[in-house]
């Protein structure tokens, strides 16, 4: 996949790589990037130093993968996500402001639709902290509330339409939905609307992540797993200010961070979802 392209990528300067390793039969023989492509008993019938699982379900691959090859888990080793990315702030440097221009616009969108919302994750960290992108982030994330999920995506044209008009470049938009249930987020129910540029793969992709709240907890899923957070923590919002712009972020944020990061002051670029301690990994 394009993980496993774009970690082949990363990896060729510090690591002989040997080839990848994939479930699909149909695969099996076939050449990717000059690399044989293997069955998975490769592991164990050759001489392999490590295994690097290019995915964010690295807990249920590495699971599946011990128990049918009778293996160690400490042979597979999970990717940071800068080394699952392919262009990284740190590559495009003079990306990156145009890349605060496409979220100031849609945090602006967001509130001329009266939806609530702020920046979330390794956006919010990066801004907060660093007052600017994190350098091997490739993305911007932004957290909507639940209550203004039908609204965006009534408007989503609109949005996508104010971010090619601002960077000059086609754009589209994918919907994306939870395939269980997780806390407050219903199974099937919207967890995220990803905005991603077709025209030019210097701009980063905007993920708009639908936070589920019930009671205390404010929830939201990933493809592969649940991240629960204190609803206290960002009932309300502030204005950040950050260089000449005013960003929506959690009123108590640096709360926020500690849950999610737990040491958010140090900057970690070894970073990956493995790191999080607010997450529950769904099955396989």
């Amino acid at each position: 996949g394009t993980a496993g392209m774009h970690a082949l990528a990363n990896l060729r300067e510090d690591f002989q790589i040997i080839g990848f390793v994939d479930n699909d039969k149909a695969k099996h023989g076939s050449m990717w990037q000059n690399l044989p492509v293997f069955a998975p008993d490769v592991i164990v019938t050759h001489p392999v130093h490590q295994v690097f699982i290019a995915s964010e379900y690295f807990e249920q691959i590495q699971q599946q993968l011990c128990l049918q090859l009778n293996v160690a888990p400490s042979v597979f080793q999970p990717l940071p996500a800068r080394l699952l990315a392919s262009e990284r702030f740190e590559h495009n440097p003079e990306s990156i402001e145009m890349s605060l221009d496409l979220l100031a616009t849609c945090c602006r969108t967001l509130t001329d639709l009266d939806v609530k919302h702020h920046i979330d994750a390794g956006t919010l960290l990066g801004l907060y902290r660093d007052k600017s992108l994190i350098p091997w982030d490739d993305d911007m994330d932004i957290a909507v509330d639940s209550s203004g999920v039908n609204t965006v995506i009534q408007k989503v044209d609109e949005i996508r339409a104010a971010l090619e008009e601002v960077s000059q470049q086609s754009w589209q938009s994918q919907i994306h939905f939870s395939q269980q249930s997780f806390g407050a987020v219903p199974a099937n129910a919207i967890r995220a609307i990803k905005f991603s540029c077709l025209s030019s793969s210097k701009l980063p992709a905007i993920d708009f992540f639908i936070k589920y709240v019930a009671g205390q907890h404010s929830d939201y899923c990933l493809a592969s797993r649940g991240i629960r957070m204190p609803a206290q923590y960002s009932e309300d919002t502030q204005q950040y200010v950050c260089g000449e712009r005013q960003w929506p972020v959690p009123a108590m944020v640096e709360e926020y961070l500690t849950h999610h990061y737990g040491d958010w002051q140090t900057p970690n670029p070894n970073w990956s979802l493995q790191d999080l301690n607010n997450t529950e990994v769904f099955e396989a």
